[in-house]
C-alpha cells in the first residue's frame, strides 16, 4: 500500500518533487527543470563534459554515447555526480538515447513519466502531476484540501523487449485501497468545513 505524504501548505509556493519514498525535494528559487537536470546529470556534469569539449558548453546529441567515449578516452564516467542509482541511470540512458532531450520538459518527465515522482507545480498552486498507484491514498490530506492531483500513466522500462521500450501502466485505475479512500475524501469534504478538515489528516 501506498505511503501517505504530509500536509504541507508552503509547498505550493516554491514547488517541489517528492520521491516515491515520501522525501520531499524543495526547490527553493530552482525551476522544476534546471532542479531535475542537476538531479540526473550531477553537479559536476558540465565540468566533466567541458572538461573534454570546452567552454561554451556544447549541445549533447547523444550523451550516452558520448559518455562511452569519455570512459573509453579519458576513463571519467560524467554523471559521476548523478543522484540517480545504478538501475535508475540505466534507464536514464535509454531515455537520452531515445528521446534525445527532444522537448522542453525532458529532465522533469523522466522524473515523472519514469521514476515515479511527483511534481508539485510552481505556477499553478495547489496541483500536484504524479503516476502513483495509489494517488488517494497518497494524497489523501491534499484532497482534503482541495488540491488538484493530475494522474498521469507511468511509463516503465522494459529490458526484455530489447531495451527499447517503455510501457503505460494504468494499473492504478483499479485498486480497492484507492477507491476506499477516495470515497472516505468525498464523505469528508461533503460533511465537513474545510478549516476542519485538518483534523482529519492521515499520516
Amino acid at each position: 500500500m501506498s505511503i501517505i505524504i504530509p500536509y504541507h501548505e508552503e509547498l505550493a509556493k516554491d514547488g517541489a518533487f517528492i520521491r516515491p519514498d515520501g522525501k520531499i525535494l524543495r526547490l527553493k528559487d530552482n525551476k522544476h527543470q534546471e532542479f531535475a537536470e542537476e538531479y540526473c546529470n550531477g553537479h559536476d556534469f558540465q565540468i566533466y563534459t567541458g572538461a573534454r569539449y570546452g567552454p561554451p558548453m556544447p549541445v549533447l546529441k547523444n550523451i550516452a554515447a558520448e559518455q562511452e567515449v569519455l570512459l573509453a578516452k579519458d576513463g571519467v564516467d560524467i554523471f559521476r555526480s548523478s543522484n540517480l542509482t545504478k538501475s535508475q541511470l540505466e534507464e536514464y540512458r535509454f531515455w537520452l538515447e531515445k528521446y534525445g532531450k527532444s522537448h522542453q520538459n525532458f529532465y522533469v518527465d523522466f522524473l515523472v513519466s519514469v521514476l515515479a515522482f511527483d511534481k508539485v507545480e510552481r505556477l499553478v498552486h495547489d496541483v500536484i502531476t504524479t503516476t502513483a498507484a495509489e494517488p488517494h491514498v497518497r494524497f489523501f490530506n491534499y484532497y482534503l484540501m482541495n488540491w488538484k492531483i493530475d494522474i498521469e500513466p507511468r511509463l516503465v522500462y522494459n529490458p526484455e523487449k530489447d531495451s527499447s521500450e517503455f510501457q503505460k501502466n494504468h494499473y492504478y485505475l483499479n485498486d480497492d485501497y484507492d477507491r476506499e479512500a477516495e470515497e472516505e475524501i468525498e464523505e469528508i469534504k461533503a460533511k465537513v468545513l474545510i478549516k476542519e478538515r485538518p483534523y482529519f489528516f492521515k499520516e
